[in-house]
């Protein structure tokens, strides 16, 4: 009688225990649910204001850049203003200086000492620009020239910059055309001769380009219940079923 009463009192309490995990386990489950949804909402409030501070400081540090960009654009303009001024000042004085002298040397005709020093200045300064240009011109055409030196683009008889240009973009597209249509031929003459290798070859192609370009996608592995784990650990196949999961992956 008393054995019976222990086999009984066994069995209510081999039968209690796996009702009690589970209360235990859902409830430390939401507690850790719940630490977890609040970390996440405490995660995103510091993200947003992290991004309201990171384009409040942009914001500032572009309004201080503008504001130092104008304030130095205008004193670059008070600057080049001052000097251009202080030049075309002095250029009056001295074409007004040599007016009077020659005016002094025509006999006190003034007005002839004017015309005389604009006109002269007039001449002179066209031919300084004049000068001027056709240095540049000849210079970029040299470098030019120079540039494409030891290429077909140096083959182009021309005068000129753009006729030397023109002549040799003609040039270049020509020879790119000719490249283009001779390694064709080139890889069709290989394909035919070597099918083998040129199918081998695109595969390993496409599979590279199939790695590189289009996303893996991750298989997500199921999480167990803890109640079911723990209630599989009792029973007497607990370390086949542990066998068969690892062995299929499941």
């Amino acid at each position: 009688m008393l054995a019976h009463e222990r086999c009984l009192s066994s069995r209510n309490s081999g039968t209690a225990r796996p009702e009690s995990v589970p209360d235990a386990t859902s409830a430390k489950d939401a507690v850790t649910a719940s630490s977890a949804t609040g970390d996440i909402a405490r995660e995103f409030q510091c993200l947003l204001q992290d991004g309201i501070r990171v384009c409040a400081i942009e914001r500032d540090r572009w309004k201080s850049k503008l504001r130092h960009i104008f304030v130095l654009l205008i004193v670059t303009v008070l600057i080049v203003s001052i000097a251009c001024a202080a030049l075309m000042t002095s250029v009056a004085f001295v074409f007004f200086g040599t007016a009077q002298v020659l005016a002094d040397a025509l006999g006190g005709k003034v007005w002839l000492g004017y015309l005389l020093t604009g006109t002269f200045g007039i001449l002179g300064a066209a031919t300084f620009l004049l000068l001027a240009v056709s240095w540049w011109n000849r210079n970029a055409f040299r470098q030019t020239q120079l540039r494409y030196e030891g290429t077909v683009v140096c083959k182009a008889n021309a005068d000129s910059e753009r006729e030397f240009l023109d002549a040799g973009a003609s040039l270049a597209r020509a020879q790119f055309r000719n490249r283009t249509t001779s390694v064709k031929d080139a890889v069709v003459k290989s394909a035919l001769a070597h099918p083998i290798a040129t199918a081998a070859i695109a595969g390993g192609a496409g599979v590279f380009l199939a790695r590189t370009f289009v996303p893996q996608h991750e298989t997500e592995i199921p999480q167990k219940d803890p109640a079911a784990a723990q209630s599989q650990q009792h029973l007497p196949i607990a370390p086949l079923i542990e066998i068969l999961t690892k062995l299929l992956g499941v």
